[in-house]
């Protein structure tokens, strides 16, 4: 009789604490989801509708700012985990101080130099670049100036809210979860 109360106690313990675990799971994502709704979305399109709400900004954001531009044959999907570079191959890599954890990843930035005007996805992280450097690809860096010049200065900024350039479409990374 004794060793069954003692099962039926470690039962009840195991199942309260299953109970427990799942409250604080469910508690935990309704709290994500009110104190940051759309944690998911690009960069951009996130700190527009943050600012709109009244909600803080991301931690990194790219402000308007004079600076230099820097050329690079950059490929694939960079730091921001693409599964490969814009099809237009116009696409830029920031600073440690811009680029932050990832928060602008799929974000644009018009940038002008002494020959015009390009638009440029975020998809990369550049580790060397001071702040106010943006290494962007060849391609875009032709047309803003000579390729010859190498360094150039430049104007960017962050294009808020930007036209879908297509269908968009979602990857989840192999290994990721529900939870994270």
């Amino acid at each position: 009789m004794i060793r069954r109360r003692v099962l039926f106690l470690q039962a009840a313990v195991v199942v309260a604490a299953m109970l427990f675990l799942v409250l604080a799971v469910v508690v935990g994502v309704v709290m994500t989801a009110e104190a940051a709704p759309v944690s998911r979305e690009a960069g951009a399109v996130r700190a527009a509708r943050a600012a709109r709400a009244g909600w803080a900004t991301p931690a990194a954001d790219v402000v308007p700012r004079s600076g230099t531009a820097t050329f690079t044959d950059l490929t694939g999907g960079g730091a921001c985990s693409f599964p490969g570079e814009p099809p237009d191959n116009l696409h830029v890599g920031l600073s440690t101080a811009e680029f932050g954890h990832a928060e602008v990843c799929g974000a644009y930035l018009d940038v002008t130099g002494p020959k015009g005007t390009v638009r440029v996805q975020v998809t990369d992280h550049c580790r060397r670049c001071p702040e106010g450097t943006i290494d962007i690809t060849r391609k875009a860096f032709a047309r803003i100036a000579d390729v010859d010049a190498g360094v150039v200065p430049v104007h960017y900024e962050l294009v808020r809210d930007p036209a879908a350039p297509g269908p968009l479409a979602v990857r989840v990374k192999d290994g990721s979860s529900a939870w994270f």
